[in-house]
């Protein structure tokens, strides 16, 4: 689809999913970034982060579309060399034409620091979520001052209202209210670019299926996004986690651990659904890592399957259901499901 935008939390697999792409899918897409937090994350782990970032931007998507970079996930409190952490980032990606993100709830440090000479930008993201979604009038004079602050250093202006974890929201109310804002807010405000981005995908899979089974999902950031469209017309870009929940978070658990306690899993888009495969621990389980090709050549028998030819990551379902290569690993499939479901979003949603 046109002005798709894949919401990612600056992962290694997330990075590898982008570069796999064709050259015209990359130059397609604007990504947006949110930096991914865990249990006791340190300054010192943020400040790794934001330092890879840079060097994965300059070996990988220099001849992109650019990108959106937060920090919603991140403490406000936390602190990188006495200043806060967007600070830190706009200093390391000062040579960057990174597009700023900021939102009606956030601290004034953190709204300060998007008003700054380093930025290169001409264009400010506002990323507003469900809580600002109730009653446009209870944010209409914060947004008012900060975009009259905003338009002495921006002259372009993207609109993210970013539903998050949709999965237990009715999707006719939250359509309704999204639609009774974009109405109210375009009354008053222009903007070169509005997104409606979600995801129905919980931070546990044990929260949509339990193990050694399948479970089809209907996408609801999808269904609510067609109502708005419906109502408004298409003017309107459409963002989604990819196969990742917004609540994500890093594990905290020990690598040399993980196989004991993580279950394989596979998660396959198509139309408007998610289709998941779940095994059980690595560690425990009969056919340990090998359930990833039991999974993947029980995909490709279905129907939805779209050919190995079809992306990087169809290419390597399929490898799998055949039992080619070295094992596939929670950490490693990722990159290629990633990939599978961005192909499908920008070519065929």
């Amino acid at each position: 689809m046109n002005n798709y935008t894949p919401f990612l939390k600056f992962k290694t697999a997330e990075i590898g999913a982008l570069k796999a792409l064709k050259d015209a899918e990359l130059e397609a897409v604007t990504p947006f970034f949110d930096l991914a937090t865990r249990k006791d994350i340190t300054d010192e782990d943020v400040k790794k982060t934001i330092i890879k970032g840079v060097r994965k931007y300059e070996l990988n998507f220099k001849n992109s579309n650019g990108f959106y970079i937060d920090d919603f996930d991140i403490d406000d409190s936390m602190r990188i060399n006495g200043s806060i952490v967007y600070e830190f980032l706009i200093q390391t990606f000062q040579e960057i034409d990174f597009i700023p993100v900021i939102g009606l709830d956030r601290t004034t440090q953190r709204i300060n620091s998007v008003f700054n000479p380093l930025i290169i930008s001409d264009t400010l993201a506002i990323r507003l979520n469900q809580e600002d979604f109730i009653s446009y009038t209870l944010i209409e004079d914060e947004l008012a001052e900060l975009l009259e602050r905003a338009d002495s250093q921006y002259s372009k202006f993207h609109l993210l209202l970013d539903c998050r974890l949709c999965i237990d929201s009715g999707v006719v109310d939250l359509s309704t209210k999204l639609i009774q804002l974009i109405q109210a807010i375009s009354s008053d405000h222009h903007f070169e670019k509005i997104i409606i981005s979600g995801s129905s995908i919980h931070a546990s899979v044990a929260e949509i299926l339990p193990v050694s089974s399948e479970a089809l999902i209907t996408r609801k950031e999808c269904n609510i996004f067609q109502m708005v469209t419906q109502e408004l017309g298409d003017r309107f870009g459409f963002g989604d986690y990819t196969v990742i929940s917004p609540n994500y978070s890093d594990a905290d658990i020990p690598k040399s651990a993980l196989r004991k306690v993580m279950t394989a899993k596979v998660i396959y888009s198509y139309e408007d659904k998610h289709h998941f495969l779940r095994g059980g621990a690595i560690e425990t389980h009969p056919r340990g890592a090998k359930q990833y090709d039991d999974m993947c050549l029980t995909l490709t028998s279905y129907v939805f399957y779209r050919g190995k030819a079809y992306s990087v990551g169809d290419e390597y379902i399929d490898t799998k259901s055949n039992g080619i290569g070295v094992d596939a690993l929670p950490h490693s499939i990722g990159k290629y499901l990633i990939n599978a479901h961005m192909t499908f979003m920008i070519n065929d949603y």
